[in-house]
């Protein structure tokens, strides 16, 4: 019964850590979103799913543009 279960599930949580980006997205957007919320850049992996649609300076625009409006922590 267990197995039952187990397999399922596993199967489920595998494929949605292998999500296929979309290659057809604003990439200054999507670095922007990845670098404000604290994301390591993706780009290596983005080139290599997308090939010649992915924008690498537009993406890293985008992250160093979300980097810089992440808020400050702590004090003054």
């Amino acid at each position: 019964m267990l197995r039952k279960l187990l397999l399922p599930a596993l199967v489920l949580g595998a494929s949605a850590c292998t999500a296929v980006p979309n290659c057809a997205e604003d990439w200054y957007d999507t670095g922007w979103r990845e670098g404000r919320f604290g994301g390591q850049p993706w780009d290596v992996q983005y080139a290599a799913s997308c090939g010649e649609r992915f924008d690498q300076s537009r993406y890293a625009s985008g992250w160093q543009a979300g980097l810089g409006a992440r808020p400050a922590l702590g004090g003054s």
